[in-house]
């Protein structure tokens, strides 16, 4: 499937369901823009989006963790 056209689903699909998605695809493509307001908007919604999720990293370990025990 071409890559090109995943992004455009998930933008469609992040639109109507009303949240926008943060990932680090969309930090980097705020850097290489250069445009420095785009760039702290997109700061600001990844500071936001920490605050509201702590540490994802960890719960995302802890889901396969929890995965994994009852497969067994």
């Amino acid at each position: 499937m071409d890559p090109k056209n995943l992004k455009s689903r998930s933008n469609l699909k992040q639109k109507i369901m009303g949240v926008t998605m943060l990932y680090a695809a969309g930090i980097r493509e705020a850097i290489a823009s250069n445009d420095l307001e785009k760039m702290k908007a997109v700061a600001e919604q990844a500071k936001q989006t920490v605050r509201e999720q702590g540490d994802l990293s960890s719960a995302l370990i802890e889901l396969l963790e929890a995965i994994e025990s009852l497969k067994k």
